[in-house]
């Protein structure tokens, strides 16, 4: 005997159906974008429960799935911080160092700055920095500092 479901029935699992694929997605990415069909679809197999009009649920499920990215997505997504691991290596930017090891087109120098030496390149790329100069770390690319050599007048920040 083949059991035989209605048609509303059906559709009660086919939001269901959607909102389980929207969650695994959604666990993969944790981006919030799929969280709200995971939602929209939920809210819809209740929504089935009652109402056997499949174009109504259709727009159940669009509208609170837009309503959600649209609107609530932008504020969740200020006060979650995902995949971010701080660190203070930030604040050495505008910071200045001394060169240690010569800095060319061709070659990684590197740089010391409280305390430490990394290594370092020249954001511009045709010039050399020499052992002894000092330089301004205006970023970070990995583990290596990028720089430019500053006036040897400001003495701020050295090490």
């Amino acid at each position: 005997m083949l059991l035989a479901m209605s048609l509303n029935t059906a559709m009660i699992f086919v939001w269901l159906g959607i909102a389980i694929v929207a969650l695994v997605v959604e666990l993969n990415t944790t981006d919030l974008s799929s969280i709200w069909a995971t939602v929209g679809g939920a809210i819809t197999a209740i929504v089935a429960i009652w109402c056997h009009i499949i174009w109504v649920q259709i727009i159940v499920f669009l509208v609170i799935s837009i309503l959600g990215i649209v609107l609530i997505r932008p504020y969740v997504k200020r006060y979650v911080k995902r995949n971010e691991i701080e660190t203070n290596v930030d604040s050495l930017i505008g910071k200045k160092a001394i060169c240690v090891d010569d800095i060319a087109p061709d070659n990684v120098g590197a740089c010391k700055i409280d305390g430490k030496v990394w290594s370092a390149i020249a954001k511009d790329d045709t010039i050399t920095i020499n052992v002894g100069q000092k330089v301004e770390i205006l970023s970070i690319d990995g583990v290596k500092l990028i720089v430019k050599p500053v006036d040897n007048k400001n003495n701020e920040g050295e090490n």
